[in-house]
């Protein structure tokens, strides 16, 4: 019963943290997606203005 415990809380830990490493890292592909996008945009054409 005892080891039972154990490795019901080894399996808790590893799940802990391997669900906090996919948050990182998630995070950081968010992170860097964005900047990407933000360097497509780049600046709108210059239209030459209409005079009335």
């Amino acid at each position: 019963m005892k080891t039972d415990h154990l490795i019901i809380v080894a399996i808790l830990i590893f799940i802990i943290i391997l669900l906090l490493l996919l948050i990182k890292w998630n995070r950081k592909d968010q992170k860097e997606f964005i900047e990407t996008m933000n360097k497509d945009i780049g600046k709108p054409e210059n239209h030459p203005k209409d005079k009335i």
